[in-house]
């Protein structure tokens, strides 16, 4: 059910299938996938993915879940991640995108320290590829979360666009920001 690889790359996995596999993790600098759909193809049930440590794991170029010879046809490869978790630099924005298109009941999506994948671009896929009905916990971080933020920033246009399409976001993002009011409010009263 669940596998961690270190080293690999496409030929590791070709011919294989893994019909029960739920949890796969990629790590380090010694993992080279550039036919990621394969691998998710052969694996229907996996439900988290992780690549981490600088792992380059992506899609070839050009290549969309409708354009793969895996998807016959023009029928659409579907996965059942519901959990996306990367940390690594040599993950491309068209993979993330590649991710995102066949990934529709995700319900966490984690990007940390990808220079690749600044939070501006993760808002901006997921508000693209919306509505995203599960997903619940979105964890960005980058050098520019430790910013201040200015209300008239892009990246604040790009997290207003991608709650728009995330209900689960928005109401934690509601629940949130009523209650730091309702904090700011009690600290006032006991203030004056």
């Amino acid at each position: 059910r669940r596998l961690e690889v270190e080293v690999a790359d496409d030929t590791t996995f070709s011919g294989l299938r893994f019909p029960a596999l739920e949890e796969l993790r990629l790590s380090g600098e010694a993992v080279e996938i550039s036919d990621l759909l394969s691998l998710l193809a052969a694996a229907p049930r996996l439900t988290s993915l992780e690549i981490n440590g600088d792992a380059a794991v992506n899609a070839p170029l050009g290549v969309s879940p409708r354009t793969s010879a895996l998807c016959p046809h023009g029928v659409s490869l579907r996965t059942a991640l519901h959990s996306l978790a990367i940390c690594s630099d040599a993950v491309t924005p068209q993979t993330l995108d590649l991710l995102l298109s066949i990934s529709p009941n995700l319900t966490e999506l984690i990007v940390e320290q990808s220079d690749q994948l600044p939070s501006g671009v993760v808002l901006g896929l997921l508000a693209a590829r919306g509505p995203w009905d599960r997903l619940s916990d979105l964890q960005l971080l980058s050098q520019a979360s430790f910013a201040v933020l200015d209300p008239e920033d892009e990246l604040v246009d790009a997290l207003c666009s991608a709650i728009d399409v995330c209900p689960a976001l928005a109401r934690k993002f509601c629940r949130c920001l009523l209650g730091f009011c309702a904090l700011s409010l009690f600290c006032m009263f006991f203030i004056f």
